[in-house]
């Protein structure tokens, strides 16, 4: 189907260019769900939602002119922009809160909660962490979860939609009403015109001053301050063109064409920049191959390495991983202890390391063996089926409450089947010397493929040595 003039056209054009690329990568996006766990995939969805409102109608009003109502350009301006807008103003605040988060675990030193003379009836009682900060930023991270940020969206769009309607009715019970007066500069467009503006003058520059100093490796500090460059860089521009330059320049070349441009280039860096990036970090992992696992192993026994592995992974919104691996090695450490005071006479046959520690914090007794190497296998003495001596049934327990029970506060990422191994056992009762092993395989694989290559290209970068 044709349209009589080149206006339309091109207005017909873009509109399909534009819904296929935001549908496509989209779609793309969320079936690759999997690789981008660290975005919250509800907000993004509600983002190109609204992305598709307010450049459709925007588009089909350019199309079909006076054939398209204005009251639906004036819908799809009010939900399109909130919907967008809102959903980019909570991922925002979920960042904020996870690196904050992040960071505490980090520079908490969690691994104090293992070093507690309490007995174990008052240890199995103890389920608060004594850094009151880091249990504050948990709550924080538990209150910004993106099923909760999508229902406050959605709470805030029903709340818009009643003030459209009421403003809306009013609009429509007065005398002379024209329905064209929407498409134009009425006080009916003041309200967005006002709210976009303090969130673009106001609320962005506080964003960026307050992610001026967040580092994160998946790009989502850098996406966000690219949006808000972007709105403040062609938000002005619609009323200049519309003001000055349309009839100066082109009348053809509506005003509209600037917020859908917007739209299309914020949403390509949120979704169409991490799908390039997802290609490009499978070729950098390829590049770096040459550092195999003993490079990435010799980092947990170097105290000056841990720490900066430990300060990498914040980057990576995975701090939980490098606790996790901590933890592990000082719950080694007392089975090692147990399993040496039952030895007679013999020492544990294992490959041993410097009785230095290799942690940077002073509380910490030595790792005995490396951080790959698991318990069971530690314990030579004992058999992988054999249960736990009774005396360390708290410090599993407490473990196991740290970063593998559901919901803990240091909850890392396992597989379904190593979590119900787990929990078998723990439910049963039948706590074996192996019962991590497993989970410890899992996390440093996450902290290998995920962590290591970034953190190899930015020691080379810098001319350091592993």
């Amino acid at each position: 189907m044709g349209f009589p003039t080149l206006g339309q056209n091109l207005a017909c054009v873009a509109l399909v260019l534009h819904f296929t690329i935001v549908i496509v990568t989209t779609i793309i996006f969320l079936y690759h769900r999997q690789k981008f766990n660290h975005r919250p995939h509800r907000l993004i969805l509600l983002g190109a939602i609204g992305n598709l409102i307010i450049s459709g109608a925007y588009y089909c009003r350019l199309i079909f002119w006076m054939g398209f109502s204005c009251t639906l350009v004036l819908w799809g301006t009010y939900l399109g922009s909130a919907l967008y807008f809102l959903s980019l103003m909570a991922r925002g605040i979920q960042l904020l809160v996870v690196v904050k988060f992040n960071t505490a675990k980090v520079h908490g030193q969690l691994q104090d909660t293992f070093i507690d003379d309490k007995n174990s009836f008052e240890l199995m009682e103890h389920e608060s962490y004594r850094h009151s900060h880091i249990s504050r930023q948990a709550q924080n991270k538990e209150r910004v979860t993106d099923k909760k940020l999508t229902y406050l969206v959605a709470l805030s769009i029903f709340i818009l939609v009643s003030a459209i309607s009421v403003m809306q009715l009013v609009r429509m019970l007065e005398p002379g009403f024209d329905e064209y007066t929407l498409c134009g500069f009425g006080w009916h467009y003041f309200p967005f015109f006002g709210m976009t503006g303090l969130f673009l003058f106001l609320c962005c520059p506080w964003v960026i001053y307050f992610f001026w100093n967040v580092k994160d490796a998946y790009g989502l500090r850098n996406e966000l301050i690219t949006c808000v460059f972007l709105g403040l860089l062609i938000y002005p521009m619609y009323f200049v063109w519309t003001l000055v330059l349309k009839e100066q320049l082109n009348s053809s070349f509506s005003s509209y064409y600037f917020i859908t441009l917007f739209m299309l280039l914020s949403h390509l860096n949120t979704v169409g920049f991490p799908l390039a990036s997802m290609v490009y970090r499978s070729r950098k992992l390829r590049t770096i191959a040459a550092y195999d696992s003993e490079h990435f192993y010799r980092i947990f026994e170097s105290p000056e390495m841990l720490l900066h592995f430990r300060n990498f992974a914040v980057r990576y919104l995975c701090s939980e991983n490098t606790c996790f691996i901590d933890d592990f090695q000082l719950l080694k450490q007392y089975c090692i202890i147990s399993g040496q005071s039952g030895a007679k006479g013999s020492s544990i046959e294992t490959p041993l390391l410097s009785t230095k520690p290799i942690s940077i914090f002073k509380s910490r007794p030595p790792a005995i063996t490396p951080a790959h190497i698991g318990i069971a296998m530690t314990v030579r003495k004992f058999t992988e089926n054999e249960r736990v001596p009774v005396e360390l049934h708290v410090r599993f327990l407490k473990f196991y409450r740290t970063y593998l029970q559901s919901g803990a506060l240091l909850e890392v990422n396992l597989s379904s089947s190593a979590h119900t191994s787990i929990l078998g056992q723990i439910q049963n009762g039948h706590i074996t010397w192996g019962i991590f092993d497993e989970a410890k395989d899992q996390v440093l694989a996450l902290l290998y493929d995920n962590v290591f290559p970034d953190f190899v290209q930015n020691h080379i970068r810098k001319k350091a040595i592993i």
